[in-house]
């Protein structure tokens, strides 16, 4: 299994896709990070978190899944991989595990590049609110993998890679307008039960020095998320 990963690792690395959405996003920072500096912390803090969330962070996710999932199943190098021996199992925790890494990689590129732009720039924040950007990044990418999760039990249930895409949209920037839309109208909090409201209020607990104990029900919905994608894939029929 270790080998797929760093083989499908290496295959993603040179693409030149990946380094000209890299580029863009690493740009983007550097661009958003340059015209805010001279503004307040907490404008600056809300600025980063915004656009290390949301749209960007679909972005990435959008391009991680097709790398990692629509790629293989349009060149059925799943299944070939299940023909020599691999179970699907193992092959979905590869898969996840490119998901992490891939996401991580991209993440951890994309924060440094702004922090370091702060640092330079002596932005006012603080060491502890640098930190907090940072825990947010990471929050950011937790997010992403449940959602890849998401996706691709939908890619596999419907055997479409437009169904995972879709799912991707839903769970990162629809889902979140809705419910937020409902609790304004109806006054009814759906959102802080979904993973992203979830990984919301843990980081509100963290930036007050609170344990962040709804990283437990999100890791929970992790688990869940593998759980019925492996099942259903395992049932699957596939052409080996």
């Amino acid at each position: 299994m270790s080998a797929l990963i760093k083989a499908d690792t290496r295959r993603i690395f040179r693409k030149k896709g990946f380094w000209i959405i890299m580029f863009f996003m690493l740009f983007f920072q550097f661009f958003d990070a340059f015209i805010i500096t001279d503004e307040s912390a907490e404008k600056i803090m809300n600025d980063a978190q915004r656009n290390l969330g949301m749209g960007h962070l679909l972005i990435v996710t959008v391009f991680v899944f097709l790398s990692v999932i629509a790629d293989d199943r349009k060149s059925s190098i799943f299944e070939a991989n299940i023909a020599i021996g691999l179970s699907r199992t193992k092959l979905l925790l590869a898969k996840t595990s490119e998901f992490a890494l891939v996401m991580t990689l991209f993440y951890f590129l994309m924060t440094s590049f702004r922090l370091l732009w702060y640092k330079l720039c002596s932005v006012p924040l603080s060491n502890r609110q640098l930190g907090l950007i940072a825990i947010y990044a990471a929050f950011a990418v937790a997010h992403g993998i449940i959602c890849l999760m998401a996706a691709t039990l939908a890619d596999i249930a419907l055997d479409s890679t437009a169904a995972g895409i879709i799912t991707l949209v839903i769970m990162l920037i629809l889902l979140s307008l809705v419910l937020k839309t409902v609790e304004t109208i109806y006054k009814i909090n759906l959102y802080n039960y979904i993973p992203g409201g979830l990984l919301d209020a843990a980081y509100a607990n963290a930036a007050v020095g609170i344990f962040p104990w709804q990283l437990i029900p999100t890791a929970l919905y992790g688990i869940a998320a593998f759980a019925a994608t492996s099942a259903l894939f395992n049932k699957k029929e596939l052409q080996l």
